[in-house]
C-alpha cells in the first residue's frame, strides 16, 4: 500500500510539472504562427528490466506508427510549443529469437527552438498501452492483454531534432527515456527507451 501511495504521488508531481510547463509556454508565447504536421514513425524500443535481481536489456526491433503534431509559436523569438497524438508499436524483442509487439498512444509535450530549417525539441510525454500484446518465440505466436503482463501508463523525457526540406517535408530523430516502472511486481523493474525516426508533411 505504501508503494502504491508513493507511485501515485510521483505520478501527480509529474502531471503538475507538465501542466506548469504548458501554462508557462502559453503565457510567454505570442502565437504568431501555427503548424500542423502529419508523420509516419519508425520505432525501435528497448526494454530495460530487472526480474528477481537479474537485469537485462532487449534489442530494439523495428516497428511502425503514425500521428499528428500541432505547434504554436512565435517566429520572432524562434520558440514554440508542440503537442499532438501519436500511435506506434513497441517491439522490444531479441533479433532472430523473439518479438513482442504492443500498441501505444502517446501525448508528447515539447518546447521547440528553431534555427533556420532545423529545430530542437525538449520536453516529456505520457503514453497509454492498449489492446493485446503479440509475442512470437521460436516461431510460436501467442497473444494476451497487455494489461495482464505489465502496467500500461508510461511517462518520461523526450528530445527531438528536426529538419524541414523545402516548405513541407519533415525529417526528425526523436528519443524517449521512460521514467515509469511498468513492472507488475513491485520488486521488479521494467522501463522503456524509444529511438524513433519521423518522415512527415508540414502544413
Amino acid at each position: 500500500m505504501m508503494t502504491d501511495m508513493t507511485t501515485d504521488k510521483k505520478w501527480a508531481r509529474n502531471i503538475y510539472a507538465i501542466s506548469i510547463f504548458i501554462g508557462a509556454a502559453l503565457l510567454f508565447t505570442t502565437a504568431s504562427h501555427a503548424e500542423v504536421k502529419f508523420v509516419l514513425i519508425g520505432d525501435a524500443t528497448q526494454e530495460h528490466d530487472t526480474t528477481a535481481g537479474v537485469s537485462g536489456t532487449t534489442d530494439g526491433l523495428l516497428s511502425f506508427g503514425a500521428g499528428g503534431l500541432y505547434e504554436l509559436g512565435d517566429k520572432a523569438s524562434r520558440w514554440g510549443l508542440e503537442t499532438g497524438a501519436l500511435y506506434f508499436q513497441r517491439n522490444p524483442g531479441q533479433s532472430g529469437v523473439s518479438s513482442s509487439i504492443s500498441h501505444w498512444l502517446e501525448l508528447p509535450v515539447l518546447g521547440r527552438y528553431h534555427a533556420g530549417d532545423a529545430s530542437l525539441g525538449l520536453g516529456g510525454y505520457f503514453a497509454k498501452g492498449f489492446g493485446n500484446q503479440t509475442t512470437v518465440l521460436s516461431g510460436v505466436s501467442s497473444s494476451s492483454a497487455l494489461s495482464s503482463t505489465q502496467k500500461t501508463f508510461d511517462y518520461g523525457l523526450q528530445a527531438a531534432l528536426s529538419y524541414v526540406i523545402g516548405l513541407h517535408v519533415l525529417l526528425e530523430l526523436r528519443y524517449s527515456l521512460g521514467l515509469a516502472n511498468l513492472a507488475s511486481a513491485s520488486a521488479d523493474s521494467l522501463k522503456y527507451t524509444d529511438a524513433q525516426f519521423f518522415v512527415g508533411w508540414r502544413f
